[in-house]
């Protein structure tokens, strides 16, 4: 992998090699490669072309879990979207005769066994609010791999493994299922740099649409663990040991962004490479403090599509939680433009999770709703518009 988009071409590997020293979690194998390619195209070159550095990157499948140890007959999952819902339509058994593998994997991309029953039967007890989570996870997962993955997450900062980037594993004569990590070449800051995350991903909240996480971090004791856990993780992922193990990259990698082909493509000048190291070097810090932060914030919500009849409008929205139990209050504005500036309806410090108002004259509108606390913390929901030149509204 290229790792095109991260200037420091070291975040993946990092990651993984952090993760070498972590219980409760296992790696994947990288090494760094100088990749050579012979273009044959025309039948008749023998010219070498550079390519310069590239990650080479161990593939979670069969093999891996022979080679970890793991079981090689166990099930074994890759993420295309998936957040721990039920997915009826698409998450089958291979004896439903409405079966489709194509949909099933628009949900989990299969690599092991194929029969899921026992992920079905996970899935249900999941989604079914009569059994305690507490309980759904005691039969279903290992405590200390789920709260070290997503402690592991937020302290590196990779925030795009609210739904997708990670693996579901679990062997074939046991109950459990554990995560196995993948891909992390946009944490440690990266897409807070690129503007490619949403206002709420920090902390606990940006896993709330998650609803395994979902159910369990409504706990006050369940959070509690979490925090013991990135406390205790911290002793492993923090300034000095990142540090260190970036300066064993360092001899290897800089020479290759001072030079073309990497040079040519690099996303930041090569004079700011130090820089960018320094970055990385205290996100630990950075994400814990954000972490800490997000605790006290109501959790992000879903907003409902806007009822219209003759007579009005009707918005509505699902209701927020917050892990202190204070008061929440909801802001609802509607507007003629994204950046909620031409506003032509506003009402302030709603305690129910509705608003009415009369249909407006004929055009495109934007509404937003945004929540807060009795003590001022404010959060957003997950809705998001994209417009045409790709900028998006929160």
């Amino acid at each position: 992998n290229k790792h095109i988009d991260d200037p420091s071409r070291i975040r993946n590997k990092l990651s993984f090699d952090m993760m070498e020293k972590i219980p409760n979690i296992t790696s994947l194998r990288t090494q760094f490669v100088h990749l050579y390619v012979k273009d044959l195209t025309d039948g008749n070159s023998n010219k070498y072309e550079d390519y310069g550095l590239y990650t080479q990157i161990e593939q979670p499948n069969k093999k891996f879990l022979r080679t970890h140890l793991l079981d090689p007959n166990a099930y074994l999952y890759k993420v295309t979207f998936f957040e721990f819902g039920r997915y009826k339509d698409q998450i089958r058994t291979k004896s439903d005769p409405k079966y489709d593998k194509k949909k099933f994997e628009t949900i989990l991309e299969i690599k092991g066994k194929d029969d899921h029953e026992k992920l079905i039967s996970m899935l249900d007890d999941v989604n079914n609010y009569k059994i305690l989570i507490e309980e759904v996870i005691e039969k279903h997962f290992d405590l200390d791999n789920l709260l070290t993955w997503t402690a592991i997450n937020i302290l590196m900062d990779n925030m795009d493994t609210d739904a997708n980037n990670f693996y579901l594993y679990s062997p074939l004569n046991s109950d459990k299922w554990y995560i196995l990590p993948w891909d992390y070449d946009g944490g440690w800051e990266l897409q807070r740099k690129l503007n490619s995350i949403r206002s709420y991903q920090a902390g606990i909240s940006n896993f709330w649409g998650n609803i395994l996480l979902n159910r369990y971090f409504r706990s006050e004791e369940n959070v509690q663990k979490l925090t013991d856990k990135i406390e205790e993780l911290s002793q492993k992922i923090n300034a000095d040991t990142v540090a260190s193990q970036i300066d064993q990259y360092h001899d290897v990698v800089k020479p290759f962004i001072l030079k073309n082909p990497d040079k040519k493509y690099l996303s930041i000048e090569s004079s700011k490479y130090e820089s960018e190291l320094k970055q990385i070097i205290n996100t630990p810090k950075r994400a814990k403090e954000r972490y800490y932060e997000d605790l006290q914030k109501p959790k992000p919500f879903y907003m409902a599509d806007v009822e219209q009849t003759d007579s009005k409008l009707l918005f509505s929205w699902d209701v927020s939680f917050d892990l202190q139990a204070d008061d929440l209050y909801y802001t609802v504005t509607v507007a003629k433009d994204p950046y909620m500036k031409k506003i032509i309806a506003s009402k302030k410090d709603i305690r129910e999770n509705k608003f009415t108002m009369k249909p407006p004259a004929s055009g495109q509108y934007f509404w937003r709703v945004t929540v807060r606390d009795g003590k001022g913390h404010v959060q957003t929901s997950f809705d998001m518009y994209s417009d045409e030149d790709g900028n998006e509204f929160n």
